[in-house]
Formats: structure tokens, C-alpha cells, sequence
């Protein structure tokens, strides 16, 4: 089951029950959501960087009382169950009913009754259709993978649009959604290569003497980076003549 809430952000707090001057945005979690995805759904929907800023989640069950924080999954299992608990007309009852009907052998088909009036209320109509594409869940994912270190699947990312939204998504989706998050952290793998000059300009100077060589092709395509650092060059003064040659493989998008 999905929900429909209203964040209420950028604004003011006036007195303890009174929030103004804030900008609205919406958004759909669904009820299993945890509290660190519901504070990264946040994050993402109002494209705040969730490393480097903080924010504190609350809200008014009515207006004679001061507004409750959420701080655990506690807080956020006893606001979704006063959000669902809430009054008020659903989408099942509301009357809004289109019925037509199709020829055969016709492109084209006939209004037999429309009653337009609708009775749901407006974000009920366009907040529960949420369609989860990839530049969406790339959003959402982003957040997730600043700290290179930490591992973060494909289908973790499934589970966490799950979890978050109630949605099902594909693992090409998902795939595709998680390229496009690292590209918008670390940039295009080509132009990680158009760095290189610059990376060994700076090595030069940080470390005069050293032995830094880049090998291109004829056609100025890249083949190997030599580095050896004059603290290392060094060092070898002090050891005994065994050489051991070290190589790192390319692992990303050219080999």
C-alpha cells in the first residue's frame, strides 16, 4: 500500500505550531519504508546532498499541538499509521467514471457515459501514479553511492525502490539508473582520461625527479601509465636488488 504525503520545506517556524513562508513538495512512500530511506527519499526529492547537509523530519497532527519528530523507524511506523488513519474521501469512492465502447474494425471508440466530477482529492489523483524512471531512480541512488567503499547493487537498488515507493522495477532500469548516478558524481569515463595530462603535470610538481611515463598508441589512444615517485626511487637506495613489478588491471568501462 502506498501513501501520499506532503513535505513542507524551506520555510520558517514562527512559533511552535506554525510553519511559514515554506515551499510544498509531494511525494509517495510505501508503509514498510525505514527511516534512513525515508530521510534519502527526502534528500533526493528536494535534491539536497545528503553528506554534507542534515535535516530533521516533523509533523503536526493537529494545530493545537506542537509539531512530533521523526528520529527512528518508530517515528516513522506511528506517522504513517496517523496518516492512514486519516478522515477524508478516497480514490474507491470517488465517482469520476469514464464507460466507452469500440467498433470493430475501427481506430476510434464511443463515450456511452462521463461523469467528471471528482470527489478525491487533487494529490490523491496524481501522487499515487508514480512512474519510476531512470532518471528518477538515479536520484534516488545517487545519495547512496558518494563513499566509494560501500557496495550498492543493482538489487539493493531494487529493494529500496520497493521499499521507499511500492514500485517494481527492472534490473536493466536499475542498471541503467546506476550509471547514470555515478556519471553524475565522477563525471564520463572518457573524461576521466582527458584528466591524465593534468594528474601527471601535478605529480611532476609535487614530486620533482620522478619517473612518470604514459604510453599512447599511434592513433593517441591510451595504453599503459608508468609511475614511480622519487620518495620511492629513493627507498631503493636501502634495499637489496630484487625488483617486483606491480600492475593494475583497467577494471572500468575501457580495458
Amino acid at each position: 500500500m502506498n501513501i501520499t504525503i506532503l513535505l513542507r520545506h524551506s520555510g520558517i517556524w514562527v512559533s511552535n505550531v506554525n510553519y511559514e513562508g515554506y515551499k510544498v513538495d509531494g511525494t509517495v512512500v510505501g508503509e514498510s519504508i525505514s527511516f534512513m530511506n525515508l530521510k534519502a527519499l527526502i534528500l533526493a526529492e528536494l535534491e539536497i546532498g545528503g553528506v554534507r547537509k542534515d535535516i530533521k523530519i516533523r509533523y503536526i497532527v493537529d494545530e493545537n499541538t506542537c509539531p512530533l519528530k521523526i528520529r527512528n523507524d518508530m517515528g516513522v511506523k506511528l506517522y504513517l499509521e496517523v496518516r492512514r488513519n486519516e478522515p477524508g474521501i478516497g480514490i474507491d469512492e470517488c465517482g469520476w467514471t469514464l464507460i466507452s465502447s469500440c467498433k470493430k474494425k475501427f481506430d476510434v471508440f464511443k463515450v456511452r457515459y462521463f461523469n467528471n466530477e471528482h470527489m478525491c482529492p487533487m494529490r490523491d489523483r496524481i501522487l499515487t501514479k508514480v512512474q519510476a524512471t531512470v532518471e528518477f531512480i538515479s536520484g534516488v541512488t545517487a545519495p547512496k553511492l558518494f563513499n566509494h567503499k560501500r557496495i550498492h547493487t543493482p538489487q539493493d537498488v531494487i529493494e529500496d525502490i520497493r521499499a521507499i515507493y511500492g514500485n517494481e522495477i527492472s534490473y536493466q532500469q536499475t542498471w541503467r539508473a546506476k550509471e547514470r548516478a555515478l556519471e553524475m558524481l565522477k563525471g564520463k569515463p572518457s573524461e576521466g582520461y582527458e584528466q591524465m595530462p593534468r594528474y601527471i603535470w601535478m605529480l611532476n610538481n609535487m614530486y620533482p625527479n620522478s619517473y612518470i611515463r604514459m604510453q599512447k598508441t599511434e592513433n593517441n589512444q591510451f595504453m599503459y601509465l608508468f609511475i614511480t615517485l622519487r620518495p620511492l626511487i629513493r627507498g631503493f637506495d636501502y634495499c637489496r636488488p630484487v625488483v617486483v613489478v606491480d600492475v593494475a588491471h583497467l577494471g572500468g568501462a575501457y580495458k
